[in-house]
This record gives structure tokens, C-alpha cells and sequence, in this order.
């Protein structure tokens, strides 16, 4: 069976916390419990009724980066991030990274809105563990801001110490044994939901607003 999403009450918010560390982890914190593990991987969609669109001087003053990467890819999505749930806090964890925060950063409680949708991924639980620690060795790595410009053109850096979205979620899955045959550095966010909609392990799970228990419960 795969994480199933479930009918849900609207949950009272608890304001999201942004982390500038994170301890690594030596056992799975989705509490699966001997079950499956899931990673989340959240994909945020461009042509959108709720994601403001991009303004000369305001958000861009070459060119819109955003337009650009769906026009060039022929895909709908501009961003990418990953989560855990952590049982214990009874909250999830989002990683990522982007030109706002100007780094790689960690959040918990993160709310979604209209534009983004899901893919569950099940894993081991020792992969869930190598992602999770990966990603807490990236925390506050630069946003690489040529390449995310450049990377049309010719591939990312391969140093790893700056990113883009797309080049940590596949990197961070590569830390984990998935998706080898597949080169982060030349990624983009539509490619990342290509090679999860060809994985008999990811199921599309569509719009969740966050990935607390009240909206969405894995059934095993």
C-alpha cells in the first residue's frame, strides 16, 4: 500500500521555525516503525492563479528566470523542495534552497499553497537517514545565482558548494543510492517530476497543504 490522502479538518496553525542548524539523525524520525518509509518532494507550479508572476525591476532586471525555465523545459514547474515528517514533533521538515533566502535553508510546519503539488516517495529506512543528515551538512550553503542563470547554457559546478533547487533534491537523493543515472548539475524541477512520475516508488499525492497527520495519513 502507498500513503493514502486523507479527508481533514482544518488544523490550527502553528507558525512555521526556521532553523540555522539541524542535528543529524541516527535513526528514522517518520516513525514508520518497521512500515515504509516516505520523503516528500514538492513541486511548485509557474502558471498559477495564486503564484504572483514576475516583475521587471521588482523580481528581475535581466530576465524573468522563472518564464524562462518553463518556456525552455515545456514544464509547468520553477521550484522544487524536499520534506520529512517527524513523528516525534509531530511536524514536517522542508529543505531547500532559493534566490529569496540567498541559502540553503530548513523550516518546519511550512504551509503550501494552491501552486504546489506532491510525490511520496518510499525509501529505506537508512536512506531516509543518509538524505536527511546530507541535507543537514548543505545548511547554509550559498544559492548559486549564476548558475541558476547559466545553467541553459552549460552545466552547474559540480564543487557542491553552492546550489540551485533542483541540483539539491537529486543530489540528495544521490546521497541515498536513488536516481544515480540522472546528473544534478544539468537538472531542472521538471525533470525531477519526470523521474518521480517513472518511479514505481513515488506516488503523485497532488495539493497538500502540509503534511501534518489532521491532512494527510500514511496507510501501510
Amino acid at each position: 500500500m502507498v500513503p493514502a490522502l486523507a479527508e481533514a479538518r482544518e488544523p490550527e496553525w502553528e507558525k512555521p521555525v526556521e532553523y540555522e542548524h539541524v542535528d543529524p539523525i541516527s535513526e528514522c524520525i517518520c516513525g514508520a516503525d518497521g512500515g515504509q518509509h516516505f520523503v516528500y518532494v514538492a513541486l511548485l507550479g509557474y502558471r498559477t492563479d495564486d503564484a504572483p508572476k514576475e516583475r521587471w525591476w521588482h523580481d528581475y532586471y535581466v530576465f524573468p528566470v522563472n518564464r524562462l525555465c518553463a518556456w525552455v523545459t515545456g514544464s509547468e514547474y520553477i521550484h522544487v523542495q524536499i520534506a520529512f515528517w517527524n513523528k516525534k514533533k509531530n511536524t514536517h521538515m522542508t529543505f531547500s534552497v532559493d534566490k529569496t533566502r540567498g541559502k540553503v535553508w530548513c523550516y518546519s510546519n511550512k504551509k503550501f499553497s494552491k501552486s504546489w503539488t506532491f510525490h511520496a516517495v518510499r525509501v529505506e529506512a537508512w536512506q531516509e537517514i543518509a538524505m536527511f543528515n546530507f541535507l543537514c551538512e548543505q545548511l547554509r550553503k550559498p544559492f548559486d545565482t549564476w548558475g541558476q542563470a547559466m545553467w541553459i547554457l552549460w552545466p552547474l559546478s559540480r564543487a557542491r558548494n553552492k546550489w540551485i533547487c533542483s541540483q539539491l533534491v537529486l543530489a540528495t537523493f544521490q546521497a541515498a543510492g536513488k536516481y544515480v543515472d540522472f546528473d544534478p548539475e544539468t537538472s531542472h524541477p521538471g525533470q525531477v517530476n519526470s523521474i518521480l512520475e517513472r518511479d514505481k516508488q513515488a506516488l503523485g499525492c497532488g495539493h497538500i497543504v502540509t503534511l501534518k497527520h489532521a491532512e494527510i495519513r500514511l496507510k501501510y
